[in-house]
């Protein structure tokens, strides 16, 4: 291989590495969007990630690896915080333990559910503005 293909390789795996994150981006966006809308439904105002499917049954995209980072970043902004440990009901994950977070300001979620749908809108290409979760 020589120097020009090298390159050319290396543009290639830097492209498709961007694109990969790049989609992990819009899932992540998808998941908060989902989980925010649960849980300021909810009487109690919890939710867990199993509470934002509309199909348990159903298998993630990527193995869902990108869920843990959606949440997380909803309790580093200081909106969620752990509410309680449970065992998940998606068969995928085993009975596995599974995080109960509880809101904590109504109105900054509602802003971040704003933000989310306005993000998610602005994405070029259709089939990346509604990621395929599952």
């Amino acid at each position: 291989m020589n120097h020009t293909e090298a390159i050319e390789r290396g543009e290639l795996r830097k492209a498709a590495g961007l694109a990969r994150a790049g989609n992990r981006t819009a899932l992540v966006w998808a998941t908060q969007l989902a989980f925010l809308s649960a849980l300021i439904v909810a009487p109690d105002q919890t939710a867990t990630l199993d509470d934002a499917v509309t199909d348990l049954g159903e298998t993630f995209a990527a193995g869902g690896k990108w869920r843990g980072a959606a949440v997380r970043q909803l309790a580093e902004q200081g909106l969620i915080v752990r509410a309680a440990v449970e065992l998940s009901i998606r068969p995928d994950r085993h009975r596995g333990y599974l995080t109960r977070w509880r809101a904590i300001d109504a109105t900054a979620i509602a802003a971040k559910i704003a933000e989310l749908r306005r993000l998610l809108a602005a994405l070029e290409t259709p089939e990346v503005s509604q990621p395929e979760l599952y």
